[in-house]
């Protein structure tokens, strides 16, 4: 059915049907424009239909309809339904996605405050020129969004390509979405300030991507006044009180992020993960985020991150004290990230960290804690300028290591942590690509020895250029699985690997000498140690 481009008429003869399924009709373009006949129908599902160009008319009289996927506006103009057909729709439940409101004059017709059974509302406007001036343009859609206020019982709102230039005030009132769990706000390039969205008392999901003209995330984000929170307040004010997933994407004009931490404010109680995105001109990470006691995964992809200040973490020395928290405070002792569990750092084009930069101990005192002391695990990858990977995260908790496309890398940091069961090393690595010696030989480290890491189970190597095996695999004698991967010119022998005792898997998979080698059994079966031996994966097994 996803080569159908139009539903014949004949469907509309089907007076008594009740569901008509369309998900997936990937090149449908044209409904029945008689659809209105089927007075009975109950489901009408559209998922996955985005070549349609518009609902016909007739809309208004599928007042049965409890499930409308989706509803789409002529963006060609007068072919379709208007939007005030949406009215006798009150039984409408769970989802609704309705297209193409640039077209759209008086949205207040549609009645969605009127549609209680309703739980997740999507609005699409389109970035496609009108005949209005830019400012009538503007506020036409201003006002076609601020009519489209939902019932209280909204769950989960997203909106794309919204070009007003303010949000309207229902967006961020708790009155008006009480219920609001999930908020998607992407490509609305025109609003310079974010809505007050702190004080949404249920939301847990909350993603902002693409504002291209917002330039600071401040007090207004988390819906703090003038005076709310001053120095004297008596006044408990918790912001995002139950929010736990936080996407911050594409704002390419934001330089300034902060947390306005005060006495008697409490900012994020309740998140968990956290992902920063393509913010190349934000200077730093807010210093709050490093307090938050329930944040668990951090991803940071394409920021400038060249330093230990942006990602908040202060050394001590002579200038600590005259460091200063947002509202003032001076700021902590060393406590970073005290329950993150899981790290991404993704091109991040500028981290150049040096050897010599780095000076600051995984561990401190008993009152000032560790750096990261839960961080499980860590992934890093597309660095192009950095040297080494700082020590401040190996945390001594780590469990998995990953490094992809870092080609600068020496070599010259401390030895991994410990505990590790697992590390990967992806695509260019510097001097990891021919040699871990460094990453094991505790440099820089007097207590160790051969034995650090009896954790280490699994190793993994994914699109190297490399011909052999790198330097120091065989110290690494708890290895019980070994994973090699599109790896071109990469070639050994059983004999390769008799130093590890404990190998019990093999896998192979994009590697054609090796796969050469397996397929003529050249001493796999009869001189090998490894139990199994496994080439792409799927289809051919050596025991």
């Amino acid at each position: 059915m996803d080569m159908m481009k139009e539903l014949p008429e004949t469907v509309c003869n089907l007076f008594n049907l009740q569901t008509l399924k369309l998900d997936g009709c990937y090149s449908l373009k044209k409904l029945p424009e008689r659809i209105g006949k089927l007075r009975n129908l109950r489901h009408l599902e559209l998922k996955g239909t985005d070549q349609l160009n518009y609902f016909p008319r007739g809309l208004e009289r599928l007042s049965c309809l409890r499930t409308l996927s989706t509803v789409i506006f002529d963006r060609g103009g007068g072919k379709g339904c208007q939007i005030g057909e949406l009215k006798l729709l009150d039984h409408i439940q769970g989802e609704l996605r309705i297209k193409g409101l640039e077209q759209v004059t008086d949205s207040k017709q549609a009645e969605l405050n009127k549609k209680e059974k309703l739980r997740s509302l999507a609005l699409f406007f389109s970035e496609e020129r009108q005949a209005d001036a830019r400012e009538e343009k503007m506020k036409r859609i201003e006002s076609v969004l601020d009519g489209l206020q939902p019932h209280t019982n909204l769950a989960r709102l997203r909106i794309q390509d919204y070009e007003g230039n303010v949000f309207p005030s229902w967006i961020s009132s708790n009155t008006a979405l009480p219920n609001l769990v999930k908020l998607e706000l992407s490509c609305c390039n025109q609003c310079s300030e974010l809505p007050a969205l702190g004080t949404l008392q249920y939301l847990e999901f909350l993603t902002l991507s693409e504002l291209g003209s917002v330039k600071r995330i401040g007090r207004e984000f988390y819906g703090l006044g003038s005076t709310n929170g001053g120095e004297n307040s008596v006044q408990s004010i918790v912001e995002f009180p139950k929010l736990h997933t936080l996407v911050i994407e594409n704002m390419k004009e934001c330089k300034e992020w902060h947390l306005p931490f005060r006495r008697g404010i409490e900012i994020f109680p309740m998140l968990r993960k956290l992902v920063v995105a393509s913010f190349m001109n934000l200077q730093m990470l807010p210093l709050g985020l490093r307090k938050l006691k329930s944040l668990e995964e951090l991803s940071l992809f394409r920021v400038k991150f060249r330093d230990l200040k942006f990602f908040g973490i202060i050394t001590r020395n002579s200038d600590d004290d005259n460091v200063q928290e947002e509202g003032g405070e001076s700021a902590p002792p060393v406590i970073v990230f005290p329950v993150l569990k899981e790290l991404r750092l993704s091109d991040m084009l500028e981290w150049e960290e040096q050897e010599n930069e780095i000076k600051l101990p995984i561990r401190r005192d008993e009152e000032e804690g560790f750096i990261m002391p839960c961080l499980r695990e860590l992934d890093i990858s597309y660095c192009p300028k950095l040297k080494v990977v700082p020590h401040y995260l190996f945390s001594p908790a780590l469990r998995s290591v990953r490094i992809a496309n870092c080609p600068q890398l020496t070599g010259w940091q401390p030895c991994l942590p410990p505990l590790l069961e697992k590390l990967q090393l992806w695509n260019e690595t510097g001097i990891l690509s021919k040699s871990i010696v460094a990453l094991i030989s505790g440099i820089g480290s007097p207590d160790h020895n051969k034995n650090d890491y009896p954790n280490l189970h699994s190793f993994s190597i994914w699109y190297s250029r490399q011909s052999s095996l790198p330097q120091g695999l065989n110290q690494l004698t708890a290895i019980q699985t070994l994973h090699f991967s599109s790896c071109q010119f990469l070639d050994f022998t059983p004999e390769d690997l008799k130093h590890l005792p404990l190998l019990q898997l093999l896998k192979i998979r994009g590697c054609p000498i090796l796969e050469e080698r397996c397929r003529k059994r050249e001493s796999w079966t009869t001189n090998s140690h490894i139990p199994k031996i496994i080439l792409d994966w799927r289809n051919f097994v050596l025991e």
